[in-house]
């Protein structure tokens, strides 16, 4: 049916998908099966892993940075932060091997990653995402190849009002590190510059990440494009106060233009 739909509307600039009424195969995503002692705990030490890089040229890159009570990694593209009591203030670094960590302070130029997180004043706007509804509409633009190819470009927007541009990837990616972690609902904080970068939480009452700690992830939106993309409305603001998120019945999503 979704096929013969695009073929019959191809010649329309612009029509809606009641996208919740399209099945899709893809897999559950499992949350980690417990949190602490991160050092030894091999779900969390294969997850923070799992986003760092893996350039040769950028040895640094493959590395785990713990300070500060926080475990980060990054590829260049997420940056995400797992906190927990039991690490150290100091920093240092880790490599892993066969599951394990074991430190590495040979390379001392992992990123300064305190210095790119914003604080609180230049992040005043907030919006509460459901996590597995969310990374359940970015599958479904994957598997039903709604993306333009060249730009894999995806627009979030509130009351059809411009938010910001993301990889669709990298965006999902974010989105999944919460539900590895367990959560059900995570706030995303951002700038209307449109190359700021935005701030992933998950404390209700703060976006503050250096001295609330919480987990958190940064992701830097694209660069607004003109060319053809999807686009995420998310409906209005009254749905957000209540925790909602993103209803098909009235415009979720809108196929990019032909």
């Amino acid at each position: 049916e979704y096929n013969e739909l695009m073929q019959s509307e191809s010649s329309m600039d612009n029509f809606v998908i009641e996208f919740n009424r399209l099945p899709y195969s893809s897999k559950k995503i499992t949350p980690i099966k417990k949190r602490g002692n991160f050092l030894i705990n091999k779900d969390e030490i294969k997850l923070v892993k799992s986003y760092a890089g893996n350039d040769d040229l950028r040895p640094a890159m493959k590395l785990i940075n713990v300070q500060d009570n926080y475990a980060v990694s990054t590829n260049y593209h997420t940056l995400i932060g797992l906190y927990e009591k039991s690490l150290t203030n100091d920093e240092k670094n880790y490599d892993v091997i066969d599951g394990k960590v074991i430190e590495n302070n040979s390379i001392n130029v992992f990123p300064k990653w305190k210095q790119i997180i914003p604080l609180p004043y230049q992040l005043p706007n907030r919006i509460k995402i459901d996590t597995i509804l969310f990374s359940d509409y970015l599958s479904k633009i994957f598997e039903y190849n709604l993306l333009n190819p060249y730009t894999n470009i995806v627009e979030l927007r509130i009351d059809n009002k411009f938010v910001k541009e993301y990889n669709a990837k990298f965006l999902k990616d974010t989105i999944d590190y919460f539900i590895k972690l367990g959560y059900k609902n995570v706030f995303l904080n951002y700038n209307d510059g449109i190359a700021k970068a935005t701030l992933f939480t998950t404390n209700e009452e703060s976006v503050d990440v250096l001295n609330i700690k919480q987990d958190f992830a940064i992701l830097m939106p694209t660069i607004r494009s003109d060319y053809n993309k999807m686009y995420i409305d998310l409906v209005n603001s009254d749905k957000y106060k209540k925790g909602g998120i993103m209803e098909n019945n009235i415009s979720s999503f809108d196929k990019m233009l032909q």
